[in-house]
């Protein structure tokens, strides 16, 4: 006769907060070319300074995010430093509350090392972060003496106390695109014209945080951070999963 240590608990209820089952298992995208960066920001706990691609290189905290119960509301005095610098080819995954920016003011970056040259008179580096007018805004550089950018993503109608998942892909041709999850479903910007990429990799990335002085808030509750240009049936399987993960994890809406 087999002998099995399962215990039942039928109906039983056992007293006290309990971690999901779910909570155990690791997070792990079904593509991951590239990935160097992965975050899951889901309360004020030493795990949401965890990098899921690499356990060694966590975040560093600045000032004092606010938690939330899942997602932090972060800003130029509060962010998340990754240590991780900027490529070629990359490909940003956030999920976050939308936040409809209507003035300069109010812009709030979400993942950034973007900044001011005083000696180039240009901004360089990458950014994806809320722009005038309600938009979120796929920033990066090329060789020329202006910066590039993708096409901005108008959020006009979202609804800002759901999770929406949004991409920032640029290629290393300059070729770049910016995608908005809600609802299952994908919408894309058509892509940048093509121009010769570059990078300046000597400002580490921050998440929530500026180098330009952008003083408002946002709300971000996951990255993921891949040196490589994932194609956009890719993405949409990571942000299925994704979905998919965090409902189980933490009984949010899925986006």
């Amino acid at each position: 006769m087999a002998v099995t240590n399962g215990l039942k608990l039928g109906s039983a209820v056992l007293p006290g907060t309990h971690r999901k089952l779910s909570s155990f298992t690791e997070l792990v995208l079904p593509n991951s070319a590239g990935l160097k960066g992965l975050y899951l920001i889901n309360g004020n706990s030493p795990a949401s300074l965890k990098n899921y691609a690499d356990p060694a290189k966590p975040l560093t905290v600045v000032g004092s995010p606010s938690f939330g119960t899942f997602g932090a509301t972060l800003d130029s005095s509060n962010y998340f430093n990754t240590g991780l610098v900027e490529d070629v080819n990359r490909t940003w995954l956030v999920i976050v509350a939308p936040k409809p920016i209507t003035a300069t003011v109010d812009r709030a970056c979400l993942v950034s090392n973007r900044r001011f040259e005083p000696g180039s008179g240009f901004f360089r580096g990458d950014a994806m972060q809320w722009e005038e007018t309600r938009v979120l805004q796929n920033r990066y550089d090329r060789t020329q003496v202006t910066s590039g950018q993708a096409p901005g993503m108008f959020i006009t109608g979202a609804v800002m106390t759901a999770w929406n998942g949004f991409a920032g892909v640029v290629q290393a041709d300059g070729v770049a695109r910016t995608g908005w999850r809600k609802n299952g479903t994908t919408t894309w910007t058509a892509d940048s014209v093509a121009g010769a990429r570059t990078v300046y990799p000597d400002f580490p990335i921050l998440i929530g945080g500026t180098y330009t002085g952008d003083a408002s808030s946002s709300t971000v509750a996951l990255v993921a951070m891949h040196d490589a240009a994932l194609t956009k049936a890719e993405i949409e399987a990571n942000f299925t999963y994704l979905s998919g993960w965090l409902v189980a994890l933490s009984g949010i809406a899925p986006f």
